[in-house]
């Protein structure tokens, strides 16, 4: 019996990459088994990483029907929801659902705290919205009520139409998807692979007191492992170097988000990627604003922000939210970064925060070769690791 297994790895050590090539070595098993199979399901969470999935499933195996790549959303509305959907509101038989990204309606209690406007049992008003679209705040909740209703069918029926379900930047999920993600782990023939970086946390899929403050790897060795049984292995060994960043740029990582630390592999492939690149910088640099021009100039970096808020970054190109890069990479990037992500640089006791800290550490380890951040102009103090940009 093949068994599920959670890969735990560091930013850029090849989640997506080592997923890929356990699809294609799969793939080439199941040409060798006669009649039909189940489908290959690769699941993420953002839009970026799902299209760098489709492109890296592609370069490697090529088309094949026996692949499907599904955003988390996706995959809860097309393999729970619309099946199902009728078990928990008779009226969604004939209505064909999507997710909606509005906020559900509140009210402020005595207390000025915002409270859910429904009331226990209200489940169109908890779950819909005025077009009949199920808040994405709870369309996990919702898809666990349709899994409840139906388990036995659902274990019959998933390992008819999957054969691996391989779930990456595990890291974005939370609340009621960690009860499915048991679900499938425990009541589910069928191979979960997980793979995730819980220092990368900048989104996650619904805003929920559900497993609030519990990391992937931690619920699966906690929640879903017994002492009696091991229903997923934990794997902390495979995916421990990164193969992107330099040594330079991993040392400022591990500054940032230290537990494990980021180590830079040094096997003679990567280093030889390494020499490979030619160019007069090499390293972490802190850039002055007024040398920002020039420094993207020099560099061609890819520009990385808070969000669209900041108004810096108004008519440049190549430019990205930090939240949003979580499996790309870049020979160089240019860090537009807030107050207390340089008060953390400098080690200067900046307020611990999870979202600032995973922000600021995906934003540091998407480059390969040069890091660059932005200091005013005033800033005169040195950050250990790094060097000054000079034109």
């Amino acid at each position: 019996m093949r068994k599920s297994i959670c890969f735990v790895a560091v930013a850029g050590s090849g989640k997506t990459t080592h997923l890929v090539e356990m699809g294609r070595e799969r793939l080439i098993e199941l040409e060798k088994v006669k009649g039909y199979h189940g489908k290959l399901a690769y699941v993420t969470f953002t839009t970026n990483n799902k299209d760098n999935l489709q492109n890296r499933l592609c370069r490697r195996i090529g088309f094949s029907d026996s692949i499907v790549v599904l955003g988390w959303y996706q995959f809860l509305l097309s393999t729970f929801i619309q099946p199902y959907k009728r078990d928990i509101i008779e009226r969604l038989y004939t209505t064909q659902v999507s997710v909606s990204f509005a906020n559900p309606p509140t009210y402020k209690d005595s207390n000025g705290k915002n409270r859910p406007a429904y009331k226990k049992g209200e489940l169109e008003k908890k779950f819909l919205d005025k077009d009949s679209n199920i808040y994405k705040d709870y369309i996990a909740e919702f898809a666990l009520e349709c899994i409840q209703k139906n388990e036995v069918t659902l274990q019959k029926y998933l390992p008819s139409i999957f054969d691996t379900i391989y779930i990456d930047e595990a890291q974005d999920l939370c609340g009621y998807d960690f009860e499915i993600l048991k679900f499938l782990i425990k009541k589910v023939n069928l191979p979960i692979i997980v793979a995730g970086d819980a220092k990368q946390t900048t989104y996650t899929t619904a805003n929920t007191r559900k497993n609030h403050h519990i990391t992937f790897d931690s619920y699966l060795s906690e929640k879903v492992n017994t002492k009696r049984k091991e229903y997923i292995t934990i794997n902390r060994t495979t995916l421990i170097y990164t193969h992107r960043c330099i040594s330079v740029i991993s040392a400022i990582a591990s500054k940032v988000s230290p537990m494990p630390p980021t180590r830079t592999c040094s096997c003679d492939e990567c280093e030889e990627k390494r020499k490979q690149y030619i160019h007069r910088l090499r390293g972490a640099y802190l850039v002055k604003k007024i040398y920002i021009q020039a420094f993207l100039e020099e560099t061609k970096s890819a520009i990385l922000r808070w969000d669209k808020t900041n108004r810096e970054t108004e008519g440049m190109t190549n430019v990205y939210n930090m939240g949003e890069v979580k499996g790309l990479e870049f020979d160089s990037v240019l860090v537009f970064p807030t107050g207390n992500m340089l008060k953390i640089l400098q080690g200067n006791g900046a307020p611990r925060s999870d979202i600032v800290h995973a922000k600021l550490y995906v934003a540091v380890t998407r480059p390969r070769y040069i890091l660059g951040v932005i200091v005013p102009d005033g800033f005169n103090t040195i950050i250990d690791g790094f060097s000054w940009y000079i034109p």
